[in-house]
């Protein structure tokens, strides 16, 4: 189990990323990659994208609410992120979950 998940909804996540062709590389942040979760943390993802197209995010947060986990998903674009603290933050305490080709 890593940040509070089974192997097998990494697993669920990363098959989603990877559907999606304008995908870069996700990053967990926030309470779960810290270590500092509880069991109903919401799952913070920084997405950064090939481009600034925002469908590519609304087709991921649609894809990953059609998981049907019990957890919310905080997706944040690299093409919309401005702010600094939280960017700093993600630079800081954020782990590579996937890392596309």
């Amino acid at each position: 189990m890593k940040y509070g998940l089974e192997d097998q909804i990494w697993e669920d996540i990363r098959s989603v990323l990877s559907s999606e062709p304008g995908v870069v590389k996700a990053t967990l942040f926030g309470s779960r990659a810290m270590d500092k979760h509880k069991p109903g943390s919401d799952i913070d993802l920084y997405i950064q994208i090939q481009d600034s197209s925002s469908i590519v995010l609304s087709n991921l947060e649609t894809a990953l609410d059609d998981l049907l986990l019990p957890w919310t998903f905080d997706l944040v674009s690299s093409a919309t992120l401005a702010d600094l603290e939280l960017l700093d933050h993600i630079q800081r305490v954020g782990v590579t979950v996937y890392q596309g080709r």
